[in-house]
């Protein structure tokens, strides 16, 4: 089985899709000692938000043990939406308004500069972003990265080059800037013997001074 490595390799034909800011190379280090920033979820309507810790799955584990009609309703939320994500996927476009599209993201977006991912692993944490309300704070920077999801070897992380902790009030911003990155970035292999099929990595810039990555990552 030919690894992410290999991968990669047999998509290098694809060049790097410039972007507007000029980034700093990330250590690896970076991602091995990445943390995970603190969720303020409102599992009770007109009560506190309630605080978790962990990448987004590890929330929803924990959502389950404390407060299962709440997890169960997410969960229908996150299913509904892969479901619906991959019925747009099979829907074609023409190619004007896929390049259009194209087009309108490369100030922003820098394909492949970190290890591919599965695709499909990048998308259903998407999903779980957007199945479950509330806002994050991520840890002081610059350069301090957090991974928010990570499954089948594939994380999303979100990083500040803020020097204080920045605080995100509604997930959708990062599902929005992860779904951004992949939809340009992601790439089908198809001399990859079995591990043909989608694969993505990138970074998406914003003006506020953090950045969303999608790559492969050990979970």
């Amino acid at each position: 089985m030919r690894s992410a490595v290999a991968v990669l390799l047999a998509l290098a034909n694809l060049s790097l899709v410039p972007a507007a800011p000029s980034p700093k190379l990330l250590d690896e280090s970076v991602f091995e000692d990445a943390g995970t920033p603190t969720w303020k979820i409102t599992v009770v309507e007109g009560e506190p938000p309630v605080e978790f810790n962990g990448t987004i799955q590890d929330v929803m584990k924990q959502l389950k043990v404390d407060y299962p009609e709440f997890a169960r309703k997410a969960q229908e939320k996150i299913d509904a939406g892969i479901e619906a994500q991959e019925l747009e996927d099979g829907a074609s476009s023409s190619p004007e308004a896929q390049a259009l599209k194209n087009l309108q993201k490369r100030d922003h977006n820098i394909c492949f500069n970190f290890p591919v991912a599965r695709e499909q692993y990048i998308r259903q944490g998407i999903q779980y972003l957007r199945g479950i309300s509330g806002g994050l704070t991520v840890r002081a920077g610059p350069g301090a990265c957090d991974r928010i999801s990570c499954s089948g070897n594939s994380g999303i992380f979100v990083c500040n080059d803020n020097s204080t902790p920045f605080w995100i009030p509604a997930w959708d911003n990062v599902a929005n800037a992860a779904q951004a990155c992949n939809n340009e970035c992601r790439r089908f292999c198809f001399d990859c013997g079995l591990q043909t099929g989608w694969w993505t990595s990138g970074q998406r810039f914003h003006d506020a001074k953090f950045n969303v990555i999608i790559r492969e990552q050990s979970c």
